[in-house]
């Protein structure tokens, strides 16, 4: 499986659901607020709306070390540099990440940018790029399961980001050896499944209670089967159950 095929699959499965008479609309988490008013970085809801919030906390060592730790062990975001001490981790890079005075105008010209390489693509590459009905998805989305320790791979101090990404373009994920529950209140199909463990779109965390649609309650009230896979540390078709190979995408292989 190529990661740009991966990306579009991803991409197309979010959007507003019909199922019978349900409608199902994806929203982001709000931010979350400790009782002194500092803003708590969350891996599984990282947005451009937060990121440079996020990014000035963790790169804070009066950030509450157990809430940088927790955040790294579970990073989403490519490219990040850790202080070497894993117990008390700080980010040094933030401004890579997200710089301070990144704004609309530079919104845009990421907008242009990425029109521009699409239309470089949309020949030979046609069918890796997204294309769908505006605002609508698929009930991958309603997959949830846990928040487990996983991350991307994080970058070394020193490391050019065009090594980074030669060496760990697929951005596979880090400390995965682990096996996950997952549940959804509607019946899903494999696809529906096998997409929604890719995506890991409905992630919760254990200690707080989540609305009605990722409560695990809720899915074993209404009827439709809770299921395990193994670790990703191994490739999985959850349509036939075996292990398969995947190719992960290399700009430098040949044709």
């Amino acid at each position: 499986m190529c990661l740009p095929i991966f990306i579009k699959i991803i991409l197309n499965a979010l959007g507003n659901v019909s199922i019978q008479n349900r409608r199902y609309t994806p929203v982001f988490q709000a931010k979350s607020w400790d009782k002194n008013g500092k803003i708590i970085p969350k891996p599984h809801a990282v947005i451009y709306s937060n990121l440079r919030y996020y990014v000035e906390a963790l790169s804070n060592e009066e950030t509450p070390k157990n809430v940088r730790k927790y955040f790294k062990e579970r990073n989403p975001i490519p490219g990040v540099i850790w202080s070497s001490d894993d117990e008390d981790p700080v980010l040094l890079n933030p401004d890579d990440i997200m710089p301070p005075d990144h704004d609309i105008h530079c919104i845009e010209s990421d907008f242009r940018s990425s029109h521009y390489i699409a239309q470089e693509l949309s020949g030979e590459y046609l069918g890796h790029l997204g294309n769908k009905p505006e605002g609508e998805g698929t009930a991958a989305q309603l997959l949830s399961s846990y928040l487990s320790t996983m991350s991307v791979a994080s970058r070394e101090q020193g490391e050019s980001i065009q090594s980074y990404y030669r060496i760990n373009f697929s951005l596979i994920r880090e400390s995965v050896g682990y096996e996950s529950d997952y549940w959804s209140t509607e019946d899903l199909s494999s696809l529906d499944i096998t997409v929604g463990v890719m995506g890991l779109f409905g992630e919760v965390e254990k200690d707080t209670e989540p609305y009605l649609v990722r409560s695990q309650d809720a899915a074993n009230y209404s009827g439709a089967p809770p299921f395990s896979v193994p670790s990703f540390d191994d490739s999985f078709d959850l349509v036939t159950r075996k292990r398969v190979e995947v190719k992960v995408f290399d700009s430098s292989d040949s044709d």
